[in-house]
């Protein structure tokens, strides 16, 4: 039949392990002896019972219950914590090629984006490539030729005639929007959508409209055609 767990008084920090090598939240197994987990510079706990690996502003360092350490994360020039989030204020930077994700003083809504296009809260890195004027000539010489400026900024995202925020596909907006592709090099914007006329909401099949307004196809067009409307 199935096994039964039974509640024993054992597993306690500095005790022996219960059955199968358990022991009670915040303690790990090692050498059939529970010891303290989950603190700065200690074990990662396992995850068994609901409990988290590390403690708050805390994170593993490797992959698994029980494998890895503890370590700082969410201040300034630290990892960045579980779910990529660091402390207010600053940014989950990314700057790729294997190295760790780093909190750092980027991102923020008006300010220069982070390394791997990362920005903070509800906010998008958008890129935007300027034109610059050529170079003045000296006597009898020629001007410079003109060059481009490219910037990485963070923008509000997901409201009306925002971009879009980041998520799956060309990413998300807020109720009532839909995130339309940009053309050419434009970044996808939010456009409304559900309401009289305008397109339907959503994407596929399931799309939907507001109140008593349906979703119609036109004779010959796709769903990606489609306007609310009443018959």
């Amino acid at each position: 039949g199935p096994t039964t767990n039974i509640c024993m008084s054992c597993g306690a920090l500095s005790a022996a392990c219960c059955g199968g090598n358990r022991c009670q939240p915040g303690g790990l197994c090692v050498a059939d002896m529970c010891n303290a987990c989950g603190g700065a510079g200690q074990p990662c706990c396992p995850t068994t019972g609901g409990q988290n690996e590390c403690g708050a502003s805390l994170v593993c360092n490797s992959q698994g219950g029980g494998a890895g350490t503890c370590t700082p994360c969410g201040a300034s020039s630290q990892v960045c914590c579980e779910g990529n989030t660091c402390a207010t204020g600053l940014g989950c930077a990314n700057p790729g090629g294997g190295a760790a994700r780093t909190c750092m003083n980027c991102g923020a809504l008006g300010g220069a984006c982070c390394a791997g296009d990362v920005c903070q809260g509800s906010s998008a890195c958008v890129t935007t490539t300027t034109s610059g004027a050529g170079g003045a000539g000296g006597a009898g010489g020629a001007g410079g030729a003109p060059g481009s400026v490219t910037t990485n900024m963070c923008e509000a995202c997901g409201g009306a005639n925002q971009v879009c925020c980041p998520g799956a596909g060309n990413g998300t907006c807020g109720a009532n929007f839909n995130c339309t592709a940009g053309a050419g090099n434009a970044p996808a914007m939010c456009t409304a959508c559900g309401g009289m006329a305008q397109a339907c909401c959503g994407t596929g099949n399931n799309r939907t409209c507001t109140g008593a307004l349906q979703c119609l196809q036109p004779v010959g067009g796709t769903m990606a055609d489609a306007r609310c409307g009443t018959l």
